[in-house]
């Protein structure tokens, strides 16, 4: 992804390229992001030609755009000098591998949701995602971002240990992460959080 405008770049460590503070690995970055929200298998018949360019092109707009309102909500606050200990540790904690690949598939979930598109994987491909449609999903994100998860005493329950263990071992996510409620339905508003979410 190599988009001027793609904000993440900033917090990518690549080979040769040493980022301070707060950082992914560039190859976790990729599997865990990218391979999630592009769609890496070839596309069907009905993109061909400048079709198939302008679809490819605007997939990467969307992701660019999508992760660029993550980076603004989970990332930017925790790197100003006043940043908020609960700031810091929310970014921290969605930049691990296995929160970050939880993250990216919830993305493509809401992204499905609002543009309404034939197939998951085609979400960020089949349309252009209005101005409208991108102030709903900015607030999913938002959403998304101030689950209580991201800020919570993991060692307060069995259910946030179980994602403390997902973080730490970079294994059953999806599991940990829907027992405490955050889910696509969460994140567009379908299902409400209770003040036990995080409760055994």
């Amino acid at each position: 992804m190599k988009a001027e405008d793609f904000e993440f770049r900033s917090r990518i460590e690549m080979k040769g390229h040493k980022v301070v503070g707060l950082s992914i690995k560039e190859n976790a970055f990729q599997n865990k992001v990218l391979k999630r929200l592009l769609m890496c298998a070839p596309l069907s018949a009905t993109f061909a030609g400048e079709e198939m360019r302008k679809a490819r092109e605007r997939e990467t707009t969307n992701v660019v755009r999508i992760m660029n309102i993550l980076y603004e909500y989970a990332f930017e606050p925790a790197l100003v000098g006043a940043a908020l200990p609960e700031e810091k540790t929310r970014a921290e904690r969605i930049a691990y591998q296995a929160a970050l690949g939880y993250v990216a598939e919830l993305l493509l979930r809401i992204a499905q949701h609002r543009v309404v598109a034939s197939d998951t994987n085609m979400a960020f491909i089949e349309k252009t995602i209005t101005e409208e449609q991108w102030a709903v999903i900015k607030q999913d994100i938002k959403r998304l971002v101030e689950h209580p998860i991201w800020t919570a005493d993991l060692k307060q329950s069995g259910k946030t240990r179980a994602v403390e263990d997902a973080l730490s071992k970079n294994q059953g996510a999806d599991d940990a992460f829907k027992a405490v409620r955050l889910t696509a339905g969460y994140c567009v508003g379908a299902d409400s959080l209770s003040s036990g979410a995080l409760s055994d």
